[in-house]
């Protein structure tokens, strides 16, 4: 699904973020998309990952971000 989501023209790369434990990516955010690997959830691995993107659409500019939260 990401792999589909970053092919996607709304794509923007600086918006994509991972986090990685010994250099394994076990979390993942894209800002219409945030995932963590089940076994490195309720970590905090999702919310430092939250963080950062907002850190990061701040240096770029954005002033406001909209966050739609569907638990499945």
């Amino acid at each position: 699904m990401v792999e589909r989501l970053r092919k996607t023209p709304g794509f923007i790369p600086d918006l994509s973020l991972v986090a990685e434990i010994d250099s394994i990516v076990v979390g993942h955010i894209l800002f219409y998309l945030t995932s963590v690997l089940l076994i490195h959830q309720n970590k905090g691995i999702g919310g430092e990952l939250v963080k950062a993107g907002l850190k990061s659409t701040t240096k770029q500019g954005y002033r406001s971000v909209i966050n739609e939260f569907n638990e499945v």
